[in-house]
């Protein structure tokens, strides 16, 4: 039977035997390499406007500095190479870098890890993956397929949740 084990040593699951079609390791949040897809029948698919990517091993390289902006003028900075957004809370497995708890109309903000951000240095480029949200992740409007990578572009509109509740402003620089 083939086992689907975190490589990242600094994580709790590292060398751990993980469901098989998971693609992420819930400790760390680290892409796993051999998880098996399952078929989604086009008819469950959300969108077609935004093409997904495939990801990449990140790479340490320099990268610019990726900032949400909230209407009301608050900046989130996403400071590593990879980083959860969503809503800290103290049942959250995982804490997100990005922390949007307090700020209007949170709730609709998963707890812990809402979605992933992360430099893909081959591609030069920031990548965001909802993380089975439940109220889901939009970007420019568009619905964004559960655990599917998409390229964040600066100017870009990224809204946590339905109903425009909670909106911010991607900035790359």
């Amino acid at each position: 039977m083939p086992i689907n084990p975190c490589r990242n040593p600094k994580c709790e699951y590292f060398n751990r035997t993980l469901p098989i079609n998971a693609r992420h390791c819930p400790g760390c949040g680290q892409p796993l390499g051999n998880a098996v897809d399952i078929a989604i029948p086009d008819a469950y698919r959300v969108h077609k406007s935004l093409d997904p990517i495939s990801p990449l091993l990140i790479q340490s390289n320099s990268h610019p500095t990726l900032k949400l902006v909230h209407p009301d003028g608050q900046e989130f900075y996403l400071k590593s190479e990879m980083g959860y957004i969503g809503r800290s809370s103290p049942t959250s497995v995982i804490m997100p870098e990005i922390d949007l708890k307090g700020i209007p109309n949170d709730g609709v903000i998963s707890r812990g890890a809402h979605a992933r951000l992360y430099w893909d240095g081959n591609q030069k480029c920031y990548i965001i993956v909802d993380n089975s949200s439940r109220n889901g992740t939009y970007l420019d409007g568009t619905l964004l397929q559960p655990d599917t990578p998409y390229r964040l572009k600066s100017g870009a509109l990224l809204q946590l949740g339905q109903d425009g509740l909670v909106r911010l402003r991607v900035m790359i620089g």
